[in-house]
């Protein structure tokens, strides 16, 4: 019997990882509704589970393929703990692994269980690190960076991101405006829209005195090649 488990979860494992290469390399628009909602679970699981980073990789890939296909396939993924899973994958060393994870986290934005991840003050610790690290990964920086600018307008991500350790935080923002990186800076001007209506009447008051005035300057006086619509919506 323990020999006969032995070669079940091998052919479970085997099975998930196909589905994701399935679901890489395959439109999910032709498939079968039933068939996408069926394979979601195992993904997930060979995502928290599996030792092999191909193979969480590619799951990731794939659920995040699903996630954009319409808001059940989001809500499957999330009751089946994806975001558990996605945040464990994060913290891989290998940098296609850990990029793969976060972009499956963004695209599960703004589901209300995402938005309650971000106000746990680790979780936003963490986020930001991934954010910050342009220089290393503009990748992960980028869809990091996309994912606050779903969930800032909320007051109490607002207040977890104000409340981060000096030097972090809204700190971390300003510096991404300094990146000179396009599709980064222009995420974090609507991270900055976000956070003016988390904060309420205060908001331009807190962002002031975070210092993201350095980081509007150095956009809107910049030598470097800067998308027209990145610099209009940090003037907005």
């Amino acid at each position: 019997k323990e020999q006969q488990h032995k070669v079940d979860e091998k052919t479970k494992r085997f099975a998930s990882h196909a589905l994701g290469k399935m679901f890489i390399t395959t439109d999910p628009r032709v498939i079968g509704h039933n068939q996408i909602m069926d394979s979601i679970a195992p993904m997930v699981r060979q995502v928290r589970h599996s030792t092999e980073d191909l193979v969480i990789f590619e799951c990731c890939m794939a659920l995040t393929n699903l996630a954009t296909l319409n808001h059940e396939t989001k809500r499957k993924i999330i009751t089946c703990q994806g975001v558990t899973a996605f945040e464990y994958a994060s913290y891989s060393d290998e940098t296609l692994v850990r990029r793969a994870a976060v972009e499956a986290m963004c695209n599960l934005v703004p589901e209300p269980e995402m938005v309650e991840w971000f106000k746990a003050k680790q979780h936003m610790r963490v986020w930001l690190l991934y954010a910050g690290a342009y220089e290393d990964d503009v990748q992960t920086s980028s869809a990091a960076t996309g994912a606050l600018a779903g969930v800032c307008h909320d007051p109490e991500v607002a207040q977890c991101l104000k409340d981060q350790e000096e030097g972090t935080g809204i700190p971390t923002l300003v510096v991404l405006l300094m990146s000179g990186i396009s599709p980064i800076i222009h995420r974090v001007a609507v991270c900055l829209m976000g956070l003016l209506e988390g904060f309420g009447e205060n908001g331009k008051d807190v962002l002031l005195s975070n210092g993201i005035r350095k980081g509007i300057d150095a956009v809107l006086n910049s030598n470097s090649p800067i998308d027209p619509p990145a610099k209009q919506a940090v003037e907005a």
